[in-house]
């Protein structure tokens, strides 16, 4: 009995309009097909653990990241959502933990990946800390620096086409889970002390993983946003040689962070009625100067 004759796939034919646009999305799909199938392989790996998967760090690096871990009480570990795994480094990890620090994972560039691989990182990370997606602000003109306002959700992320978006997404997010931690308290202030102004955060991460882009990003959150600006004056006050901001603002000599912004207040004529130094706008000015 004569077998039945199997018929080739003839292809896509070569007068179709749109052969190569076919061919392209043929080729993208069979690279995220990849992506996820390789994905899935790694972590199918029973005797590979999440230290021998992530990179190590260098000496030099791992010296600063050492500063940061000391110095703030949160640290924002800055990842490429290209390649987590990659970009993560456990060891710091490990000193944030031992240091009792509270340990945020910032995915950060995630326009640059598919919806299934960004979904699968969310999900595993979150196993180990909180972990907040984020696309840092590309936007050069000054005068257009900002981030969307809208509180994204990971559907919402993942479903729209972020690389329309020239602002920041996941900055909200961002700022809101850190105010969280400032009311909570992430460690006991000293005596005289605010409590809204102990929290120090920082950021660290392998080079070209998008850390000076989301601290640029979040410094780009304008002064006259803050309800209580007062506090991060205090901060900046703790951190400044006095001589320094009496030098800058040409002011008397003060004692108190009330007393340099009722000095302020009359230098830059910050008064309200009756003559009143609004130390509210005097300490916005300089957040405004902090950051620019």
């Amino acid at each position: 009995m004569a077998k039945k004759r199997i018929r080739k796939d003839p292809g896509i034919p070569n007068n179709f309009p749109f052969k190569e646009d076919v061919f392209k999305h043929v080729e993208e799909f069979k690279k995220q097909a990849h992506e996820v199938h390789m994905y899935n392989l790694m972590h199918a790996k029973s005797g590979q653990t999440e230290k021998e998967m992530s990179t190590p760090i260098s000496s030099a690096l791992q010296r600063e990241a050492d500063k940061v871990i000391m110095e703030a009480d949160v640290i924002l570990e800055v990842l490429d959502a290209r390649d987590p795994l990659g970009t993560r480094s456990v060891e710091t990890e490990q000193k944030v933990l031992s240091a009792k620090k509270r340990l945020v994972i910032i995915l950060n560039k995630i326009d640059l990946i598919p919806k299934a691989n960004l979904q699968s990182w969310l999900t595993y990370l979150r196993q180990s800390f909180p972990v907040l997606p984020f696309k840092a602000n590309t936007q050069q003109q000054n005068k257009n620096l900002g981030h969307d306002k809208r509180i994204w959700k990971v559907d919402e992320i993942i479903s729209e086409k972020t690389t329309k978006f020239n602002k920041g997404v996941g900055v909200e997010d961002l700022l809101s889970l850190l105010a969280n931690y400032a009311r909570s308290g992430s460690k006991k202030p000293s005596q005289g002390e605010n409590r809204a102004s102990c929290l120090t955060v920082g950021v660290v991460g392998f080079p070209n993983t998008g850390k000076s882009a989301i601290i640029n990003t979040l410094k780009r959150q304008k002064p006259e946003q803050l309800t209580d600006p007062i506090p991060a004056v205090e901060a900046i006050l703790s951190r400044c040689p006095k001589q320094q901001l009496i030098s800058k603002y040409d002011i008397n000599d003060y004692t108190s962070s009330t007393d340099f912004l009722v000095n302020l207040a009359h230098r830059l004529g910050r008064l309200k009625k009756g003559g009143v130094p609004n130390t509210t706008l005097a300490a916005r000015a300089v957040i405004t100067d902090w950051i620019t």
